[in-house]
């Protein structure tokens, strides 16, 4: 957006936010231009966490069943 009028985007890049923009099915998936990495939509980010999550805890049991204290490490 150039003086509060908002300009097409024409070469599937956002140079303000340094972001390649690109269809996915419904959805504009968004890649940083610096690495190419895509930046995960938010139903994306929250399986990515949830995931996460079980893992830590599978391996929090896994210390406790070794004698480890998962708090001490």
């Amino acid at each position: 957006m150039e003086k509060e009028v908002y300009e097409e985007i024409t070469d599937n890049r956002s140079e303000p936010l340094q972001l390649r923009l690109e269809v996915e099915s419904e959805l504009i998936a968004f890649y940083r231009e610096d690495n190419a990495e895509k930046l995960l939509a938010p139903s994306e980010l929250a399986q990515a966490l949830k995931e996460s999550e079980e893992k830590a805890e599978r391996l929090k049991r896994k210390l406790s069943e070794l004698g480890i204290d998962p708090d001490s490490v």
